[in-house]
């Protein structure tokens, strides 16, 4: 009872101070509490959120998604079996009181053999999401996934609203398997049951993901290989679109509606890392495609908003998006580092031509483990054909042009 009372008295000094990247809160008969998470702020200027936000700064002061959570291992068995937990919970620090929301990050339980490896079920994070290796930023960088750099273009599963893709990240309903490491090689996939749907939202029903992964090296050279692949069946039940002679979209539920057929996604990936560990020099590639059939997608505002002249449409034949990602990182002087790297995401005809290329440079310094700051630059280029609304009028996509983007930020780790 005593040591209860003081981890209650004990957590909010926790949630407010940086301590070890994971702080145990009990550990009594074989079972672990413990305690981690991070804030995460930085300033932005951005060319086009004047674009999109019209009257408004350029810069801003961003939440990248600070969070917190609570990990449980109770071990039995001689200590060679666990069942083992995590919850964790993350918020827009950012936002008023009145908007102020907390969001479900991850939930989930399970059981681990020591020298076998787990299996959880719940809301995970899906193996696929740890197989790319060419983002080294903290904010700019990454071609592995479905979402625009400004909220989304390509990639429908979590409703019109978004091009996030939820399947091959963090998703709810799910069972997780993922190995123990043999002799450097590891593997583990994904099954989503039937997702929650909505009015106006797609659901998700039988996605999976597998991945697998092997690391190796020499006395100078750390190598790393990795492989996945996902694939998603979504009920478009619900969904309707307005539509025009070219078969775009302006906007959802707004005039003649189309009731869409369930669709499908399905993504690869491949992706490599090589570190000269004499000169502590990284360098890695991701490369990959995603296959959209019979799925809505379209282009929404900066601030991730849908409004009338933001096109949507009906993708109906197979669209393929050719992703491609390239790092370079070099570290010094412990944990320090400067980083670049190049981001691909080009679509076909199916998707207007859409093409996006992002350029970064950044640089981070960490005063402690827990305590690093970070600066990056990005020159990001996105084109694509014009649209053509209902009176036959051509329009560019919002997110077409060229956008220069700079960004300080902090990060303290508990």
């Amino acid at each position: 009872m005593f040591k209860k009372n003081l981890i209650a008295m004990a957590l909010p000094l926790m949630l407010a101070a940086a301590g070890a990247q994971a702080t145990n809160l009990y550990d009594n008969e074989g079972t672990k509490i413990d305690f981690t998470g991070s804030i995460r702020l930085m300033m932005e200027n951005s060319d086009s959120r004047d674009q999109y936000n019209p009257g408004k700064d350029s810069t801003q002061l961003k939440d990248q998604d600070s969070r917190f959570g609570f990990s449980f291992d109770h071990a039995f068995n001689q200590g060679q079996a666990h069942g083992i937990g995590y919850l964790e919970f993350g918020n827009d620090t950012q936002k008023g009181e009145g908007d102020f929301e907390m969001a479900n990050r991850q939930g989930w339980a399970g059981f681990r053999m020591d020298g076998v490896g787990d299996l959880t079920f719940g809301r995970v994070t899906s193996p696929f999401d740890d197989m790319a290796r060419s983002d080294f930023t903290y904010e700019y960088g990454g071609a592995l996934g479905f979402g625009a750099y400004n909220g989304g273009f390509i990639g429908r599963t979590s409703g019109t609203g978004t091009g996030e893709d939820e399947f091959i990240a963090r998703v709810s309903n799910t069972i997780r398997i993922m190995s123990a490491d043999f002799n450097g090689f590891s593997f583990g996939g994904t099954y989503t049951m039937q997702t929650e749907q909505d009015d106006g939202d797609t659901g998700l029903q039988n996605a999976y993901t597998l991945a697998a992964f092997y690391n190796f090296g020499t006395d100078n050279l750390d190598m790393y290989v990795g492989a996945g692949y996902g694939y998603a069946h979504l009920d478009e039940n619900g969904i309707s679109l307005a539509q025009n002679e070219s078969g775009s979209y302006t906007t959802v539920g707004n005039g003649s509606t189309y009731d869409g057929e369930d669709g499908t996604e399905q993504i690869w990936g491949l992706s490599g890392k090589l570190t000269h560990k004499p000169t502590n020099l990284s360098f890695a590639i991701d490369v990959g495609q995603i296959y959209l059939d019979n799925v809505v997608s379209g282009d929404v505002g900066y601030d991730g908003s849908q409004n009338a002249d933001k096109a949507l449409f009906y993708v109906g034949d197979t669209a393929t998006v050719n992703l491609l990602g390239l790092g370079v990182k070099w570290a010094y002087d412990g944990d320090n580092s400067i980083y670049g790297g190049y981001y691909l995401k080009d679509g076909d005809d199916e998707l207007y031509n859409w093409k996006e290329q992002k350029y970064v440079i950044g640089t981070d310094y960490y005063f402690t483990k827990n305590v690093v700051i970070w600066g990056e630059y990005a020159y990001i280029n996105t084109e694509s054909d014009k649209w053509i609304d209902v009176n036959n009028v051509k329009h560019d996509f919002a997110t077409v042009g060229d956008d220069n983007r700079i960004a300080a930020g902090m990060r303290i780790y508990f």
